[in-house]
């Protein structure tokens, strides 16, 4: 989990998830204050409808992970909880470095006060999800739908509507922007 974050739409902490198997990656914003039973319900909503539950997780000590609540829960649903190391995250590396591509891309196109960061989170993680994986070769979607979705400006239109136009390439500008900054900080 990234915290202390500045708060952005009520939020000032990002709930990070990554399925091992097609290296998707999922930003759900939250608090950091966020219990046991709170995570488990992010995940809930926002993760096992798109990927069933884990046989396994990797999660640091944080309380949230460590709770009776999750252990209990883990071991009902037939789930194995990893834990990283104290004072050695590197246990779970994958999702440290996704964690600072994420908190760098916030910097980078973020307002001055970093105040906007919870949307830049779809963009952040459709650009990571259709990013070629060094270790697989292949993107997590092309992993997961079999192909990549299409993100281009289609043709132009005889009639024009300038906020649709201007909104369409706001969006494919920040997607290219996103992708070369994204593979740069992979070449690393």
């Amino acid at each position: 989990m990234i915290v202390g974050l500045p708060t952005s739409e009520g939020f000032d902490a990002i709930f990070t998830v990554i399925d091992r198997f097609s290296k998707m990656v999922h930003f759900i914003p939250t608090h950091s204050t966020a219990s046991a039973i709170d995570i488990a319900n992010l995940f809930m909503l926002y993760i096992w409808k798109l990927h069933g539950l884990p046989r396994s997780t990797v999660s640091h000590r944080g309380p949230n992970f460590n709770a009776k609540f999750i252990r209990h829960l883990y071991k009902r649903l037939d789930i194995k909880p990893t834990f990283s190391t104290a004072y050695h995250p590197q246990t779970d590396g994958q999702t440290e470095r996704i964690q600072r591509e994420v908190e760098v891309f916030i910097r980078m196109f973020g307002n001055h006060r970093q105040s906007n960061w919870v949307s830049l989170l779809p963009i952040a993680e459709f650009a990571l999800n259709n990013l070629k994986q060094t270790s697989t070769g292949k993107s997590p979607f092309q992993i997961c739908y079999g192909m990549n979705p299409q993100f281009t400006i289609g043709q132009k239109l005889d009639e024009t509507v300038p906020n649709a136009d201007k909104h369409a390439e706001f969006l494919e500008k920040g997607y290219d922007k996103v992708k070369a900054a994204l593979s740069l900080a992979q070449e690393k």
